[in-house]
């Protein structure tokens, strides 16, 4: 797969010049790879249209805070511009930039909100009952922190 990614003038340019193609080749592969796990996942939650038992009007005391609402669809917008960036012929590095501050700061949201509700009876509900409105974020972390840190491999190595 790398041969075919790199052009003629790539292989003619000497070993040190493959050998930066091809690290950008890996870079680019393990960003697409990150993107296409998350799809699948959002796939499965989008599909998810029952929240479980309350899911579409859960008790107060588990409704998500605006900011934890709000940080989902940041987070996914986040990682639909990294999609976008990842097919442009020439990325355009702040906005992958300015699309991984977001994803962090989003996520950090969701994460630190979720750590606020220690009580297991919370825990269970944002677990079980309410995946698609922010659960999952905190149930897969790595996921999105493989991403943030195959786009930041990324990015150091694009001219």
């Amino acid at each position: 797969m790398i041969a075919l990614a790199l052009s003629d003038q790539d292989w003619q340019s000497g070993a040190e010049h493959v050998a930066q193609e091809v690290k950008k080749v890996e870079a680019l592969f393990s960003v697409r790879q990150s993107l296409s796990d998350l799809a699948n996942d959002r796939a499965a939650v989008i599909a998810e249209n029952r929240h479980g038992i309350g899911g579409n009007n859960p008790p107060l005391e588990f409704e998500l805070p605006a900011a934890v609402q709000s940080s989902h669809t940041i987070i996914w917008a986040a990682v639909d511009e990294i999609a976008q960036q990842a097919e442009a012929e020439v990325p355009d590095k702040s906005l992958l930039q300015a699309a991984l501050e977001k994803l962090d700061a989003a996520l950090r949201t969701c994460i630190v909100w979720a750590g606020q509700k220690a009580d297991l009876a919370v825990d269970t509900t944002i677990k079980w009952g309410i995946p698609a409105a922010g659960g999952y974020f905190v149930l897969n972390p790595s996921k999105f922190q493989a991403l943030i840190e195959a786009a930041k491999n990324w990015i150091a190595i694009l001219p």
